[in-house]
């Protein structure tokens, strides 16, 4: 049975719950269903001032606690909350399951959508080439990936020096040739590297490669390569004479394109060229012999900037000393000449 006060509580419960827009909470919803299985004895609501009023004609009058439509077909079925009660229990189940639903749709987009690491498969001999890599030591452990792959040559990406340096590594299988920055460089402005192999007797493979890296410090790379023919000689360029020398630098192991005289001793040329298994940047002096006067630069990772190779060598003429200097890696590569004289001379 429901005291007065009791059956207001339920009417307002009630219509909170059956709204267009009902909500309750749990104790509300707990509340609801506890005075309802109280109220579900009797039908009617008894009025504590005494017995109900009755019609002339004996039917018992409508109260106003009966007013609401909702509590007037339950007061006729007293059965009827339990299955509106259950309906919103199924409805608030059914709304937490779309809230969850929801949820694990968006996670799945996420996943479906976020940025998808591009993977490259490389041929088993190609991965016995990385394993040479990762053999030698000379990379971060884990640091090397594969970022492209140019006709036959692999370019991959690594580190050095607990990350310190980045670098790119090009290889045919037979020719590694590392170019190395430091990663603050490389993080500012990239870098790139070029790898020229032999295609046959007449054509040549250029593969460049451009690194750099992303807000979260991984390697991005774009790769590309084309072929070429070369002169039969250096005529074009050079005299009878260089043009011996040049053709004696190829076979001594530097590359052919990248082959250029940077100035002159006197009548004898200074040359510039990349060693072909190295990737060296060196300077050789005359370069006519089996043995010449030379000097290379690894590019040390952790240098950035202007680069310069010098070496002295003695002034036969003033019996002093020359210095040739040959600056590169930061704007216009050129060769600077200074002359000491000998002790005591004069001028």
């Amino acid at each position: 049975m429901l005291d007065a006060e009791e059956a207001v509580e339920l009417r307002a419960l009630q219509a909170r719950a059956y709204g267009r827009e009902g909500r309750l909470t749990t104790a509300e919803m707990e509340r609801l269903e506890e005075l309802g299985s109280r109220r579900d004895g009797d039908p009617r609501v008894e009025h504590p001032s005494g017995p109900e009023p009755v019609t002339p004609g004996g039917e018992v009058a409508s109260s106003e606690i009966d007013a609401h439509p909702h509590d007037q077909e339950s007061a006729e079925n007293p059965s009827i909350d339990r299955p509106r009660r259950s309906a919103i229990r199924r409805a608030i189940t059914i709304a937490v399951a779309i809230v969850v639903v929801f949820g694990i749709g968006a996670v799945a987009g996420w996943l479906l959508t976020r940025p998808a690491e591009h993977v490259i498969v490389i041929s088993e001999a190609q991965q016995q080439w990385q394993q040479r890599l990762v053999d030698g030591g000379e990379y971060d452990a884990g640091s090397i990936r594969v970022m492209a792959v140019e006709a036959d040559v692999v370019v991959w990406a690594a580190t050095k020096g607990d990350g310190a340096s980045t670098c790119l590594v090009f290889s045919d299988g037979e020719v590694y040739r590392p170019t190395c920055n430091g990663a603050d460089a490389v993080r500012s402005s990239g870098m790139d590297a070029v790898l020229t192999v032999d295609v046959d007797d007449e054509l040549k493979r250029q593969v460049s490669a451009q690194l750099f890296l992303t807000l979260d410090g991984r390697p991005a790379v774009i790769a590309n390569s084309f072929m070429y023919s070369e002169p039969d000689d250096f005529g074009t360029f050079y005299d009878a004479e260089e043009t011996r020398i040049a053709e004696n630098l190829v076979a001594l192991g530097f590359e052919r394109t990248s082959l250029w005289i940077t100035g002159y001793d006197r009548e004898t040329p200074i040359w510039a060229a990349t060693r072909t298994a190295t990737g060296e940047t060196c300077v050789i002096y005359d370069g006519s012999d089996e043995s010449p006067l030379s000097l290379c630069d690894p590019i040390p990772a952790e240098e950035t900037g202007p680069r310069s190779l010098v070496f002295e060598r003695p002034d036969e003429e003033t019996g002093g000393t020359t210095r040739i200097s040959y600056a590169y890696g930061a704007g216009p590569s050129y060769l600077e000449i200074t002359r000491d004289p000998a002790p005591g001379s004069v001028g």
